[in-house]
């Protein structure tokens, strides 16, 4: 009987992750659950206990692959599969950004107030559904990797990072781009444009969101230029996190799924049977990331996550003199919105309004509406036949977003509330405060964000950054640089277009991928619930690698 070799890069990441059973009660506090029951449940059908399981086996799974992936990192480092020049490079930033990260802690967690929320929940083992069950399972399970609130900042430096260093070395070692790898040094820009310090630091979902797009995007982009066609395992693996990326914010559906789509189509152009195959792995992968979610849907929200985007637009629709409220059946239309949040409310409040009257109600979580199926799918429908007879102000509500995201001076549409004023209380901070209270109580924390060094490090790093951001902003530099890349992004289709038509070479790959990315900016234009631009930035760092790698494609062809 052949004797099982154990080598170093098993035995040590098995090492790890045995280490996470013993210190994780170091730091998760899951008898304590009750801190969170903030929402209330609208039928039994999961316990809290079920919730809990849940959530550490999702956590568990999650810190075992990170596990993994950071010591395979490492020994790959160590084996030399990745170019010496990246290593030095990227070792270089990583190690500035680790040391940036532990100066600037907790300031770079709590700049996010919405944080706490998601951490409180992650140390008890409960999900929190509303900003995603695997935003707080990936909180718990960087507690698990190494058992300090830091971890959570650390492990999303190492992210962000980690996409922009894997694009770096993929175009480094291209041969088919060959002359033109020297556009490798491009990339370092993602590291100087406005966002890069809060996509690396403030673990918001957004935030990961961004890292984890740039990842999968530089990976499905890089093989189709390449043709690189992947072993079984490895293509399961890619399209596993396609799977997760569709799950993990609704509008990754169009990026992870589409452009998946486009790389098994353009590169694999496998037959009926093994494309059968490996779309219903796609399918079954995402019905599997779908279910503790739903979870969440059934136990607490329905359909509320649709229903909050509905406020904005409906405030100025309301509130608006132009507005078309004299449509047939815009009675029955105001009865369903009213069954919700009464009209006064969402005309004096807009959004806030909605969770003024939930917590009003009783309700301390402040997105729940409690609503049935019957009250939402109502609501829903009479939403979109007021939009349907007043497309204009909807379309004006919108494109003011966008415009407020990309930071447009006085983008700003809101339609003046006029009325004599409800009286509605706003709505208290307790479910903030559970993870402030959390949070200040952590080992070490007062004394290191009360050192006086520290400190004044801080704040040398901290002035000239924020300098920097509002140099940008102000100079209207990246507005410009957003709206250039929306207009190359098209140009991009337009011309890939063009020349298939024309019968001409044409860079299908970064023509499939800025039109994906140009649809993912549309549908985020048109459902974004507020001028957020955290919501742009997945879109802003995939963009400029499609537009990187296309102007290497033009320069190669003596094009540029």
């Amino acid at each position: 009987m052949p004797k099982l070799k154990l080598s170093k890069k098993i035995i040590i990441p098995a090492i790890h992750f045995l280490l996470t059973f013993v210190w994780e009660w170091l730091v998760l506090v899951p008898g304590d659950r009750a801190a969170v029951a903030f929402s209330v449940a609208i039928n039994n059908t999961f316990s809290d206990t079920f919730e809990q399981v849940m959530c550490y086996v999702i956590s568990k799974i999650m810190a075992g692959i990170i596990i993994f992936l950071l010591w395979k990192l490492v020994f790959d480092v160590f084996d030399r599969k990745i170019a010496k020049e990246t290593i030095v490079i990227f070792g270089i930033i990583l190690l500035a950004g680790v040391a940036l990260t532990v100066i600037l802690w907790p300031d770079v967690f709590e700049a996010g107030g919405d944080n706490f929320i998601p951490y409180s929940y992650s140390i008890r083992l409960m999900p929190e559904y509303w900003h995603s069950v695997y935003l707080s399972c990936l909180y718990a399970a960087s507690l698990m990797v190494f058992p300090h609130a830091i971890s959570i900042n650390l492990l999303q430096m190492f992210a962000f990072v980690t996409a922009v260093g894997y694009l770096y070395n993929r175009i480094k070692n291209s041969e088919v781009l060959g002359k033109v790898r020297y556009f490798r040094f491009f990339v370092l820009i993602m590291f100087v444009l406005r966002d890069s310090f809060t996509v690396a630091t403030n673990p918001e979902r957004a935030e990961y969101n961004a890292s984890f797009t740039l990842l999968f995007v530089s990976i499905v982009l890089m093989d189709m230029v390449e043709q690189k066609v992947r072993n079984g395992r490895e293509l399961a693996m890619l399209t596993i996190f396609a799977a997760f990326l569709a799950v993990f914010r609704s509008e990754g559906i169009v990026v992870a799924v589409l452009s998946f789509i486009a790389l098994i189509v353009i590169v694999y152009k496998p037959a009926l049977k093994k494309a059968a195959g490996i779309f219903a792995l796609l399918l079954a992968a995402f019905v599997l990331f779908k279910l503790p979610p739903k979870v969440g849907d059934i136990k607490y929200y329905g359909s509320d996550y649709s229903i909050v985007n509905s406020f904005n637009p409906l405030h100025n629709i309301f509130c608006a003199e132009t507005a078309n409220l004299s449509y047939e059946g815009v009675e029955g239309d105001l009865k369903a919105i009213e069954a919700l949040t009464p009209v006064e409310y969402i005309k004096e409040f807009a959004s806030e309004g909605y969770r003024r009257h939930n917590y009003a109600s009783g309700r301390l979580d402040i997105n729940q509406s409690a609503a049935g199926a019957e009250l939402s799918a109502a609501f829903r429908k009479a939403y979109v036949n007021i939009v349907k007879h007043n497309l204009g102000i909807y379309v004006k509500t919108q494109l003011h977003m966008l415009m407020q995201a990309v930071g447009i001076g006085g983008a700003e549409y809101i339609e003046p509330y006029t009325g004599n004023g409800t009286g509605l209380a706003a709505f208290g901070q307790e479910l903030w405060n559970v993870g402030r209270k959390d949070y200040t109580n952590l080992p070490g924390k007062y004394t290191w964000a009360h050192s006086g060094i520290r400190n004044k490090v801080a704040t040398v790093i901290t002035i000239p950054r924020l300098k920097y951001v509002e140099f940008l902003t102000e100079s209207y530099i990246y507005t410009a640089w957003i709206v250039l890349e929306i207009l190359f992004g098209i140009f991009i289709v337009i011309d890939t277009l063009i020349k298939l038509i024309k019968k001409k070479p044409a860079q299908l790959a970064a023509g499939v991928m800025a039109l994906v990315l140009s649809g993912f900016v549309l549908l985020l234009a048109l459902v974004m619930p507020v001028g957020a631009n955290m919501y742009f930035h997945a879109y802003i760092y995939s963009m400029f690698a499609v537009i990187l790698v296309y102007c290497a494609g033009l320069k190669a062809t003596k094009r540029l």
